[in-house]
């Protein structure tokens, strides 16, 4: 299984493309040069942005987990790290996701949308 990624180093344009596009899963390091990846993350649920999100730091006191995670983290992977776990921990992540989307029934009306089911 592969992924489509759309990588970016600075912040800044990350939040212009988080406004723009739908994403599966954000991965997010927290030390970054002009905003801490916490401050990203608040940004995001401010807006009302629930997509997954993944921490990678190497902050990786209980006291830094506690808070990316009460911050609305999913969940925080400290590194060094396998790649096989990152992979594991994103599968969940997106599955978990596309079952809360399998949920889905849209109704407006007489119309019913089943979004998982992508049926009218």
């Amino acid at each position: 299984m592969g992924f489509h990624v759309d990588y970016e180093a600075e912040v800044k344009t990350s939040f212009s493309l988080l406004q723009k596009n739908q994403y599966d899963i954000i991965v997010s390091d927290i030390v970054m040069p002009t905003m801490t990846g916490l401050e990203l993350l608040s940004k995001i649920r401010a807006m009302g942005n629930e997509t997954p999100f993944l921490f990678l730091s190497a902050l990786n006191t209980l006291d830094d987990k506690v808070t990316g995670l009460e911050l609305g983290a999913d969940d925080y992977l400290t590194k060094p790290f396998e790649f096989r776990e990152l992979v594991a921990r994103i599968n969940v992540l997106t599955k978990r996701k596309t079952k809360e989307i399998a949920n889905e029934l849209l109704i407006c009306g007489d119309l019913q949308v089943d979004i998982f089911k992508k049926k009218i």
